[in-house]
């Protein structure tokens, strides 16, 4: 028996840690070298690679647990002991009655919440340590499901907000509270305030209404995968059609700011004969579907400009108010940079 002292948790870690790197395992093999039988192990392997988001499958072909996702635990902020010991909380959460089952599972999703919001600091320039105090108070007035008293600097005045709470975010690398005003009831209403904004915050008395404060957080829970603060994802999204170089869809692949763009498949592909350096070359481009959940487009106008020109906008019926959208923007700049061509 190769496990005969490690407790179920500790051979969770292991199949974790060997499904990671690539190699399936047997439930059989787990079952005949330790104390344990595998049903029970197989609940602990889900509960925890959920909370990874590690795809682990029962793969019929080979008879084998494996993933869909290989090298997860790379990507996971949580390391495989947290994510086994944070699902053991969870599911004995009901051993500490029925008042304080909701505080257990409270602490379980704090604590990964703090660890994605880790993860997410790469991806930010903004220190999330220093938003602690406000991110408490805000994390406190969800849990306990009181409207919150903001002083808000918009860079032009300091506005007094009563809000209900919905989420935090990082959007375009900075962290924003997402929140709808106190009275307000409508989808449109909702906000973003930029917490390096927030001058001051406190709990207000009041409590909101928990179904109402359930259907606008379900409405704003993958803010964050917008490229900026216009992406609204309750909004019913246009798709526009951008040509990109196939050498350029490696780096769409692999960063987490492109998650939303779709890139067509094989017979999407279009090549094309251009002049680089006095010498003919061929450039394959592929479409990539993009939605947009703006009316003007400025949840993506801004970075088709920042990767033009690898980024092509081809004159297509679904991209004719992208492009009217895109033109307006170049005739502002250039007035503008005219203007102060005269003054300088």
């Amino acid at each position: 028996m190769l496990f005969p002292d490690e407790k179920i948790e500790e051979l969770v870690v292991d199949i974790l840690e060997r499904i990671s790197s690539g190699s399936p395992v047997s439930m059989a093999f787990y079952e005949e070298n330790s104390r344990f039988k595998r049903d029970p192990i197989i609940l602990r392997l889900k509960e925890a690679s959920k909370l990874l988001e590690a795809e682990v499958y029962y793969d019929d072909r080979i008879k084998l647990w494996t993933t869909r996702r290989p090298n997860f635990l790379e990507y996971s902020p949580l390391t495989p002991e947290e994510a086994v010991a944070l699902a053991g909380i969870k599911r004995n959460a009901d051993h500490y009655g029925a008042t304080l089952s909701r505080t257990v599972h409270y602490i379980a999703n704090f604590f990964k919440r703090r660890r994605y919001a880790a993860k997410l600091q790469n991806y930010s320039v903004e220190n999330f340590k220093s938003f602690m105090p406000i991110t408490t108070i805000i994390d406190t007035a969800i849990y306990r499901g009181q409207y919150l008293d903001i002083e808000y600097n918009s860079g032009e005045e300091v506005k007094i907000r009563t809000v209900t709470p919905l989420r935090i975010a990082n959007v375009e690398y900075y962290w924003y509270l997402i929140a709808i005003e106190k009275g307000k009831t409508e989808k449109q209403d909702i906000r973003h305030y930029a917490l390096h904004y927030i001058e001051k915050i406190a709990l207000n008395d009041l409590v909101f209404d928990p179904y109402f404060h359930q259907r606008m957080r379900n409405l704003v829970r993958q803010s964050h995968l917008g490229m900026n603060a216009y992406y609204k994802p309750y909004n019913d999204a246009k798709r526009v059609v951008i040509m990109i170089p196939e050498d350029f869809l490696h780096f769409l692949e692999r960063s987490p700011f492109f998650k939303l763009w779709e890139i067509g498949k094989q017979h999407d592909s279009v090549t094309i004969q251009v002049a680089d350096e006095g010498e003919e070359k061929e450039i394959c481009f592929r479409k990539v579907h993009v939605p947009s959940t703006d009316a003007e487009y400025r949840d993506i106008i801004p970075t088709i400009q920042k990767y033009m020109p690898q980024f092509i906008v081809p004159d297509i019926q679904d991209n004719k108010e992208l492009i009217l959208h895109l033109r307006r923007g170049s005739e502002n700049y250039a007035i503008k940079k005219q203007k102060l061509d005269e003054v300088l």
